[in-house]
């Protein structure tokens, strides 16, 4: 028996040290241009992350505010949006020291090895083997849910903390009071705050359910109330962490287009029923997933690999033996049974009830609530994998008979592809429904080469564990590069070269009405196309694309709107159009007309000549005159201006609470002009007039988060100092 056991510790440590490997070189394939210098560009990457971080890194090195980008809606509280994730400290040290290609390569890929390292300290957390514990690891962090996802940098990032948060609310939840229960109650703090930092609320609320749907059973389970909440204390206390991203992103959302969205809306992008085909057949679908909104590849994914389906089936047959793991393996099967359902969207009945919640409610895309299945397929896989590493030292006789049964997902495998061989012939001529012929073949393919390495390592062929991991590994990593590489990678002067130079002044903005255009390439694969990329080259948009669009009163698709925007040219398909008297960005004006609805007022003024108010502004009067303008920076514009009467400044930069203006040195006012834009009254005379970007939502947030980590590290040395006395009290003598 102690050979027996000698030799199993041996190849385990030679199946740990080789998983290692095996996943570090994974990685290094897939982020391979990296190596030479190049991002990956497509979906969100290309039309908003890279251009938005080059704004923010040119900032940093000029000692600038990154808070307002000025490029895109004429003007934008690009922090307040959050994806950038600014004031997260490893996103300031990347962007503040590399430069923009490698603090983006490095941002993208950390989350990775991120959530590999959690998830096995997870496990081994919750007594699983090491074999296994590493096996489930890199099958969560390796998964298509995160790896097709790299479109939503951020996103990855905020979702490789779960993990983590799961391992520090069970030891919280399982511990009694001690140094390792304080240790993990300022954990979840800390990382609470980091994710908030990072500017994802959606995939905030999915770690969140995730911790949820495996603390709440927990604690009723082990009638273990008060550790909860303690659990609930330390998130909150991670909210003040994380205030100042959250209180500014509260702030965006409450002015953007997402604050009140229609159940359409909300509800687009479901998991469609014929989704759960996937894990048989990822190839089945010419999108990956049965598609009926605008295709979306990334969104509606539920391939969980080859090897997890096999995984699911050999636990299920082996429910018996593997006693100690039913409790965790139930608890996965509710949170799969619980997260599908939401994701089913408006193909099940309980998004209806989640979409009238207040702000969780809000959350677009409902198929994002299939992560949690991810993250249970982990767990499952790593306990199956656990058992089979033990039983390949073995001869047990009824486990290998029992290996007979993972040929059920190769055969269930080969029936869909059979069925859409046979349904892909009958459609009519044009209908791209399904997959290539080679693709619906792949997919059987794959599950009988994961069926067969899992049968014979029941059968003592330890090779075949080690097959499991390449086969696992592999085949995540083909299903995300395609993807990937839809867009090819460049460098940051290659990307900049690639994008077009618009024929508008520096100080003009260009009209674009399409925030996205979604085409295929040459391959046929889904391209998103967006305007955001034009500020590289510090064009001035009337729109753009992002997360969290603000509203706009203007119609800019009108002659005067677009006018009042300081728009010089509307692009028009692939080439631009001339915006007739384009208006300057900075005006004087002695005419005004009060009106609460500046769109239809519009119309009927001179805008050359007048400006729309909300309110009265008193007597203005005098012919318009010109202002010079000393300094136009970010989030911050200086001016001088002249006139003989009283005159209404305007500046056709989006109007937003958080600009504050000084007037010879004294606070004046700011108001809204034509609904959008800046407007303050000025008396007659030379004036010295400063606008400063300095919203109270971050003011605000600030503090919070600076006294809640001053806080947080002022209750952890009490509580250390505290017990370091009490045990010198115990001690004799």
């Amino acid at each position: 028996m102690s050979s027996i056991g000698n030799a199993e510790t041996t190849v385990g440590r030679q199946l740990l040290v080789l998983s290692a490997v095996l996943t570090a070189s994974a990685f290094i394939v897939l982020f391979w241009p990296a190596f030479h210098g190049a991002m990956f560009l497509y979906g969100d990457l290309g039309t908003f992350h890279v251009p938005a971080r080059m704004f923010y890194a040119d900032a940093l090195r000029h000692g600038l505010s990154p808070l307002w980008l000025p490029n895109l809606f004429c003007g934008f509280y690009l922090h307040g949006e959050g994806q950038v994730g600014m004031y997260h400290p490893l996103h300031w040290l990347l962007y503040r020291l590399l430069p923009v290609g490698a603090a983006f390569n490095l941002e993208c890929a950390l989350g990775y090895p991120f959530a590999l390292a959690g998830t096995v300290i997870f496990l081994r957390r919750l007594g699983v083997p090491a074999p296994g514990a590493m096996f489930g690891a890199l099958t969560l962090s390796s998964c298509a849910f995160l790896l097709v996802r790299l479109t939503h940098v951020n996103a990855v990032e905020v979702l490789a903390h779960t993990p983590w948060l799961l391992w520090a609310t069970n030891v919280v939840l399982r511990e009694g009071d001690g140094p390792h229960r304080d240790r993990a109650l300022m954990a979840i703090a800390v990382l609470r705050g980091s994710q908030l930092l990072l500017g994802h609320p959606g995939a905030v609320w999915l770690s969140a359910l995730c911790e949820a749907l495996y603390g709440v059973p927990v604690a009723f389970a082990e009638r273990r109330m008060w550790p909860a909440l303690l659990v609930g204390i330390a998130n909150l206390a991670g909210a003040g962490v994380g205030a100042v991203q959250l209180l500014p992103t509260v702030e965006q959302f409450a002015g953007s287009l997402r604050v009140d969205t229609s159940l359409e809306y909300r509800a687009a992008l479901s998991l469609h029923p014929l989704s759960v085909l996937q894990p048989w057949a990822p190839y089945l679908f010419r999108d990956r997933a049965f598609q009926t909104d605008v295709p979306n590849p990334v969104e509606q994914v539920l391939y969980l690999g080859a090897v997890v389906p096999v995984a699911v089936g050999w636990v299920v047959v082996r429910h018996r033996e593997l006693r100690a793991m039913r409790p965790l393996l139930a608890g996965a099967l509710g949170a799969s049974i619980v997260s599908l359902a939401l994701a089913l969207g408006r193909y099940g009945p309980v998004f209806w009830i989640v979409a009238r919640l207040p702000v969780i409610g809000q959350l677009r895309v409902p198929a994002r609530y299939a992560f949690p299945v991810f993250l249970s397929g982990a767990i499952v896989a790593a306990v199956a994998y656990a058992d089979l590493f033990r039983l390949a030292a073995t001869r047990d006789q009824a486990a290998r008979r029992q290996a007979w049964w993972v040929w059920w997902s190769p055969l269930v495998s080969i029936a869909i592809a059979v069925a859409a061989l046979a349904l892909r012939r009958s459609l009519p001529q044009g209908t791209e429904t399904f997959g290539t012929p080679g693709g619906l073949l792949l997919g059987p393919a794959l599950s009988l080469v994961a069926a067969a390495l899992w049968f014979l390592a029941a059968h003592g062929k330890r090779t075949a564990l080690f097959g499991l991991v390449v086969l696992t590994l592999a085949d995540h990593a083909a299903y995300a590069l395609p993807l990937w590489w839809s867009v090819p990678p460049a460098t940051v002067d290659e990307y900049t070269a690639r994008i077009p130079i618009p024929p508008v002044e520096p100080a003009s903005r260009l009209l674009d009405n399409s925030a996205v255009v979604v085409s295929r390439n040459a391959n046929g694969q889904v391209v998103f196309r967006t305007t955001t990329p034009l500020i590289v080259h510090g064009t001035r948009l009337v729109h753009g694309y992002a997360g969290l669009m603000p509203k706009r009163r203007l119609d800019y698709r009108r002659l005067s709107a677009a006018r009042v925007a300081a728009a010089s040219a509307v692009l028009k398909g692939n080439g631009y159009g001339g915006i007739p008297s384009p208006l300057d960005r900075f005006r004087l004006l002695g005419n005004v007309v009060v009106s609460g609805d500046p769109a239809s007022a519009i119309e009927g003024v001179d805008v050359a000549t007048t400006a729309i108010v909300e309110a009265p502004v008193g007597s203005l009067e005098g012919l318009p005159r010109g202002v010079r303008v000393r300094e136009d920076l970010p989030g911050r514009i200086a001016l001088v201006t002249e006139a003989p009467t009283r005159q209404l400044l305007v500046v056709s930069e989006s109007y937003h609470p958080g600009w504050r203006i000084t007037i010879d040195g004294a606070d004046g006012t700011v108001i809204p002009a034509y609904g959008d834009f800046i407007g303050s009254v000025l008396e007659a005379g030379t004036h010295e007039v400063v606008l400063r970007f300095a919203p109270a939502s971050f003011r605000i947030g600030l503090w919070l988060s600076t006294l809640t980590v001053a806080l947080v590290l002022a209750v952890a040395t009490w509580r250390q100092r505290r017990r370091s006395v009490s045990e010198t009290r115990r001690r004799p003598g």
